[in-house]
């Protein structure tokens, strides 16, 4: 049986590591929300809710390589990317995907579900960290599958960015003895 001296250093340690575990990307909330909702992107698919969960998801996926890039910069056009990709799925995949951005969104299931009991908007990087990895390895079929469908759209258009290529020390795909035209017709 543990003793209350036991109790409070485990608590002690805990409110440590929370403090500490606040990143940058954590202090400017307020910030964070403005920007989130001046973006003047025409965005087809994500809603405001949706980009509010996307941007709490973000810096738990990418870690340390977002750190080397302008975070919020990137982030942001990191989910017009995600608005642009989801765009060339399925239907079918495009409705899952609303389900699970809708679940996400819902204040009742992200704290049941996810385990984020604060809003999206104010959640801290190591709770959402929690919330991906509990879904990654859960028993249930259909919130591993939902942790897929995030990992998915946030790396792809992630890798799909020559901005990260050097935050992960890429030097870019090799190229063929085609004409600079030919390339610039992939960009975005």
């Amino acid at each position: 049986m543990a003793t209350r001296r036991q109790i409070l250093k485990g608590a002690a340690a805990t409110s440590l590591v929370a403090v500490t575990g606040v990143s940058i990307w954590q202090l400017s909330l307020s910030e964070s929300q403005q920007l989130i909702e001046d973006d003047a992107y025409d965005y087809q698919f994500l809603t405001l809710d949706d980009r509010y969960v996307l941007f709490a998801i973000i810096p738990a996926m990418l870690g340390q390589a977002l750190e080397k890039l302008e975070e919020k910069d990137f982030a942001m056009r990191l989910m017009q990317q995600i608005d642009q990709a989801i765009d060339f799925v399925t239907q079918s995949s495009q409705d899952e995907l609303r389900q699970l951005f809708d679940l996400l969104a819902n204040q009742l299931s992200r704290a049941y579900l996810a385990g984020v009991w604060s809003s999206w908007s104010r959640a801290n990087v190591a709770a959402v960290s929690e919330f991906l990895n509990d879904w990654r390895t859960s028993f249930m079929n259909l919130l591993r599958s939902g942790y897929l469908g995030l990992h998915q759209i946030v790396m792809g258009a992630f890798y799909a960015q020559p901005q990260s290529w050097k935050a992960i020390d890429y030097p870019g795909p090799p190229k063929m003895n085609l004409t600079d035209s030919f390339y610039e017709q992939f960009e975005l």
